[in-house]
């Protein structure tokens, strides 16, 4: 995973928020959030880069439900 891969994935997100469609944005959210452990799982070598750049998804206002 690249961080332009973290980017893309940021901006689909906030289509979703941008859309109301927060079920969406939340569950991309989460993707976004897996695929970033699988990458440091799998031996990623720019964890901090990833990570924080992920981590931008908190700056995109959408309402979040857990269950």
């Amino acid at each position: 995973m690249t961080i332009d891969d973290v980017q893309i994935r940021l901006y689909e997100i906030r289509l979703y928020a941008d859309s109301g469609d927060n079920d969406a944005a939340h569950g991309a959210e989460d993707d976004l959030y897996l695929a970033v452990l699988d990458a440091i799982h799998n031996g990623a070598q720019n964890v901090a880069e990833l990570t924080g750049e992920a981590l931008r998804s908190q700056q995109i206002e959408f309402t979040r439900r857990c269950a």
